[in-house]
């Protein structure tokens, strides 16, 4: 399969999984804001956690079917890497905001985000180069979004 079948692939894997990844995004976004804004944080924070853990199962089913695309099986374990760790900043920082904010902290809550969003950049970026150096046909989440 060349680069061009795999871009039509993805964008169709992405079409078919829209209305579950947007659903998903608005209940984490809304256990996140009730966690800041109720004083039912017990709950909430478990409705967040909750959240997480379908959105991870959601991605790890798209990075699995994007990972199928490739030939070579360390591009494979790179593209499925990429989405765990996309998942995994995203949820401890997410996490970690939430627990600053009970403490009262929300000068600590905004290094988190900024801290987060820069390792997120670079380990993103890291793994695009590694993904395009295992297989070259494979394309970049750029091409593709």
């Amino acid at each position: 399969m060349n680069k061009q079948e795999r871009i039509q692939t993805i964008q169709t894997i992405r079409k078919r999984t829209k209305p579950a990844r947007i659903l998903s995004a608005v209940v984490t976004g809304g256990a996140f804001l009730a966690a800041h804004f109720f004083d039912q944080s017990i709950w909430s924070i478990l409705v967040l956690i909750c959240a997480l853990a379908v959105s991870g199962v959601m991605l790890g089913r798209d990075s699995f079917e994007i990972s199928r695309l490739s030939d070579s099986t360390r591009a494979k374990r790179l593209i499925r890497l990429r989405s765990i760790m996309g998942f995994g900043i995203i949820s401890l920082m997410l996490l970690l905001i939430v627990t600053t904010e009970l403490r009262d902290d929300t000068d600590m809550a905004l290094l988190y985000v900024a801290g987060f969003m820069l390792i997120g950049i670079v380990i993103e970026i890291v793994l695009e180069y590694r993904i395009h150096r295992a297989d070259p046909e494979q394309p970049m989440s750029k091409e593709y979004r």
